[in-house]
């Protein structure tokens, strides 16, 4: 687990890039169908999140969204996203929105291994899950967590330190569908973008109190496609 919190932190920072904008040459598939000065959404309980952008000066481009790291047997997703859109400077770079004017989303994934390179659009890709207990001394199946894939969800003017946790206690719920990959996009880099199918995760008690919180869900669901750049 600790692995994939470092690899979170590098793409929270990585992700955000500089490139010469692209001429000609096929273009990845990508959310928002190739428009520029547009922010890249996905559907979290049936809500608009926001979790990158384009913006385009011409010459040049900034981009943000998630991050993906290919490793040998798995690969590792991570991205944030919040229910306003993201507001930028007159660099185009991320301001910040104070917590009190949006809920915010940190999320990871585990996908086992596939070739970007050879696989097709549509193709069925499987989360590669670790459930242990938070403890050793029940078996209460409240305690159950899955290590590889959690999303913390923290509401505005919310405890920013007392996040909802949402994870699988079983066997994941939904699917992801590969939906493009170029190890060359306009800026030289990895992209990969994949499709959310009612992937659906269970709110983890634990010992945590939730009471405070507005939103009641007991479950945390997935919509939506969604591209990464290589972390």
């Amino acid at each position: 687990m600790t692995k994939y919190l470092k690899l979170l932190t590098v793409a929270l920072f990585a992700t955000m890039s500089f490139a010469l904008t692209s001429c000609g040459g096929d273009e990845p598939d990508d959310p928002n169908g190739g428009e520029k000065d547009v922010q890249y959404t996905f559907k979290f309980n049936n809500k608009t999140y926001y979790y990158g952008y384009d913006v385009d000066y011409g010459i040049i481009t900034l981009h943000q969204m998630g991050g993906f790291s290919l490793e040998k047997d798995y690969c590792f997703l991570a991205f944030e996203a919040q229910d306003v859109p993201i507001k930028t400077d007159e660099n185009g770079l991320t301001s910040g929105v104070d917590q009190d004017e949006n809920s915010s989303l940190d999320c990871e994934f585990v996908l086992e291994y596939f070739n970007p390179r050879t696989a097709k659009k549509g193709d069925v890709l499987k989360f590669k899950q670790i459930i242990q207990s938070h403890r050793k001394d029940t078996d209460d199946p409240k305690y159950m967590f899955d290590f590889n894939n959690y999303t913390y969800y923290r509401e505005a003017d919310g405890d920013f330190n007392n996040p909802k946790i949402f994870t699988w206690q079983s066997n994941a719920q939904g699917v992801v569908k590969f939906v493009s990959y170029t190890d060359d996009d306009d800026n030289g880099r990895e992209r990969l973008t994949l499709e959310f199918v009612n992937v659906s995760m269970d709110l983890f008690i634990g010992d945590y109190d939730y009471s405070e919180y507005k939103d009641r869900s007991n479950k945390g669901v997935f919509n939506g496609s969604i591209s990464f750049q290589a972390i």
